[in-house]
């Protein structure tokens, strides 16, 4: 019996494809990505309408996107640790609450900036 062995890239064409892959597959697996890239998207589009000015629009992207990066942190964690543990475990759920904190934390700053940045 063979194992399959992981992938791993041997140029940057590679890496980036790789890496569009975990955007596409966390886009299509979690619905929280989809609801704060339609947020985000709405953010920035009234960004440009308000002409918010370029400093202001891209700490209020920085913003988005760090909570974004942060959510598929959270769904790899979450991924990670159901493949390793499949039974319930005290530890991986702490692990779990910690990593959604952190989003939701990050979601908060996120939402005082938007505020910020449209006064």
């Amino acid at each position: 019996m063979s194992m399959k062995h992981w992938e791993r890239s041997r140029n940057i064409g590679e890496a980036f494809s790789f890496a569009w892959r975990g955007l596409q597959d966390v886009f299509l697996r979690e619905q929280n990505v989809r609801i704060q890239l339609l947020v985000g998207t709405l953010v920035v589009c009234a960004m440009f309408f308000y002409r918010i000015p370029p400093a202001n629009m891209a700490i209020g992207i920085m913003a988005i996107v760090f909570v974004v990066a942060l959510e598929m942190i959270n769904t790899s964690l979450e991924l990670f640790a159901d493949a390793m543990y499949p039974e319930y475990n005290s530890n991986i759920r702490s692990a779990k609450d910690i990593a959604a904190g952190a989003v939701l934390l990050a979601s908060i700053g996120a939402c005082i900036v938007g505020v910020l940045v449209f006064l």
